[in-house]
C-alpha cells in the first residue's frame, strides 16, 4: 500500500462553474487540491505542471478543453 508521500496529481478538472476536481494515480480524489478555482488553482500549479482540462455541460452537447492559466 502506497503513503500519502507517493500519491500524485496525475488527472485535474475544471467545471464550467468553477469548481475544480483533481484524482491521484490511483483514481482517488484529493481533497486538499479541491475547491474553486480562484482558491486552488495555484495550489495545484505549484506541485503538477501538467494538463489540466476544463469540461463543460449542456443540454445539447459536452466539450472538453485544456486549460493553460
Amino acid at each position: 500500500m502506497s503513503s500519502d508521500m507517493d500519491l500524485r496529481i496525475t488527472n485535474c478538472y475544471v467545471f464550467g462553474n468553477g469548481m475544480v476536481m483533481t484524482f491521484d494515480q490511483h483514481g482517488h480524489q484529493m481533497p486538499e487540491y479541491q475547491g474553486h478555482r480562484s482558491e486552488v488553482w495555484d495550489k495545484i500549479r505549484a506541485v503538477y505542471n501538467g494538463p489540466i482540462v476544463g469540461m463543460v455541460w449542456n443540454d445539447v452537447r459536452s466539450a472538453m478543453y485544456e486549460l493553460d492559466k
